[in-house]
């Protein structure tokens, strides 16, 4: 079968090929560029609008995922891309702006305990320390072996404290109620988590729930990867609560004022 003839278009991000037919295609550099996770969901929405897709020309808030080298993959991706599909910027923040390896948990036939192997490469939006809480409707604590080591940074401590303390939307899978443990937010709370990390829960003062999701108040947690969907449904939920509770203050607030003039 013969090839169509192409015609060579200048484009910003790289050569396009167009055929005759008016179909784009890419050369052989760009054939796998759409894999790479180089830009903010910020952007995404842009790549959206220039598809035929368009998000929301203005996102309807942005919530913070934490990540880490060793996060693992569905933990991290299904959250990221369920945000976005709602219409929330994702930014991904991290110890510092870099690529961090994210990976699979498997438990073989025959073991007791997973088996890890590496996954995708991951950007970093944010470093931890140059987050402002005040700027963000929730925050996620992805799962995977990263929460063993990020918990113990002190600037994303400070940030958990601060969306709890001001009643933002505040949720972790698997191992990420470590993190939440750690900055001692989870006292008096029920909590569900990786079964392995029950010690780590009840030991900070909570109340360890085996299910897969668990919502008390405004925290959520999950117990695993195969439960993101409840996880982010339940999340989702919460942070349209949050918000029609401020449309609603903001109400009374002009009521109260046109009363008085």
């Amino acid at each position: 079968m013969a090839l169509p003839d192409l015609e060579r278009r200048g484009d910003p991000g790289g050569v396009i090929l167009a055929g005759r037919d008016g179909a784009e295609k890419s050369d052989i550099g760009q054939l796998s560029a759409h894999q790479g996770r180089h830009f903010s969901s910020a952007e995404r929405f842009t790549e959206a609008e220039r598809n035929g897709t368009p998000m929301p020309a203005v996102p309807r808030g942005k919530v913070l995922l934490a990540i880490g080298d060793a996060a693992e993959v569905t933990d991290t991706l299904y959250p990221w891309m369920r945000l976005m599909e709602a219409g929330y910027e994702c930014v991904v923040a991290a110890p510092e702006v870099r690529s961090y390896q994210l990976v699979l948990h498997e438990r073989p036939p025959g073991w007791h305990i997973t088996r890890e192997s590496p996954g995708y490469l991951f950007d970093a939006d944010m470093a931890f320390k140059d987050i402002k809480p005040e700027e963000y409707a929730g925050l996620l604590i992805s799962g995977g072996r990263a929460p063993e080591y990020i918990r113990y940074d002190q600037h994303l401590l400070a940030v958990v404290r601060w969306m709890v303390a001001h009643g933002r939307p505040v949720g972790s899978v698997c191992h990420g109620i470590e993190v939440l443990a750690t900055a001692g937010v989870i006292q008096g709370k029920h909590v569900t988590c990786v079964p392995k990390c029950q010690f780590d829960a009840e030991v900070c003062g909570a109340t360890y729930i085996a299910a897969p999701v668990v919502v008390d108040g405004l925290l959520v947690t999950a117990r695993g990867a195969r439960d993101g969907w409840l996880w982010m449904r339940e999340f989702l939920k919460l942070l349209e609560q949050v918000e029609r509770e401020q449309v609603g203050a903001a109400g009374q607030v002009v009521a109260a004022a046109g009363s008085r003039a």
